[in-house]
């Protein structure tokens, strides 16, 4: 009976970790994606919708900066574009390790996370200028952490480090796992009700 005990509770374990666990993917796939201020670009020949920044899809390296993708111009001062900034939602805790993305080819950019425990916008990326001499979408090679992130939020800001600050984007990924911070209800439910029957069924057979 006690190896029958053992063995249920280790099946609940694992569903409870097939529930709330993932492997390293891009999990930037479900965010909620919005823009924070006044500069999205009007004039652009071709606006993309903010959800396609997180379809996982690549444009054709060289794309014109204003075509298909999401756009944006500087208009504050400092040393970032604080009037305009793209917000990602993840839509709960992960934990991150790498980053990846296409961006207009002339500009630099910053990705910041939510520092969840200062609650504070720490930087995660500065993503470097390509070509200052050149405009058109270049996806820029995969950037590993030297220590993971925790975090439920990412934020893209155009930096006016150099370039001409006219900013575009058409996909970000970021690659790492869901964290579960406490056991989820459904997760918890299952396990009780799985221990209540093996209970009822002990005490069927003393029976």
């Amino acid at each position: 009976m006690k190896k029958a005990f053992l063995s249920a509770v280790a099946i609940c374990l694992l569903l409870i970790g097939n529930i709330g666990g993932a492997n390293a993917t891009n999990i930037m796939l479900d965010s909620t994606v919005t823009f924070h201020g006044t500069n999205l670009y009007t004039n652009a020949r071709s606006q993309a919708d903010l959800s396609t920044l997180v379809d996982g899809i690549f444009l054709n390296e060289g794309r014109t900066w204003d075509i298909g993708t999401v756009s944006w111009l500087y208009r504050s001062t400092g040393p970032y574009n604080d009037d305009g900034y793209i917000k990602f939602d993840l839509g709960g805790v992960f934990e991150i390790n790498s980053f990846t993305g296409q961006f207009d080819d002339n500009d630099a950019y910053k990705l910041s996370y939510w520092d969840m425990a200062n609650n504070v916008w720490a930087t995660a990326w500065d993503i470097p200028n390509y070509d200052a001499g050149h405009s058109g979408m270049t996806t820029r090679p995969l950037y590993t952490l030297t220590s993971a992130i925790t975090t439920n939020s990412l934020k893209l800001e155009g930096s006016l480090i150099s370039g001409d600050n006219n900013f575009s984007a058409s996909e970000i990924q970021a690659f790492g796992s869901r964290v579960n911070v406490v056991p989820e209800p459904t997760a918890m439910l299952l396990l009780g009700f799985g221990l209540l029957g093996i209970a009822g069924i002990s005490r069927r057979k003393k029976n």
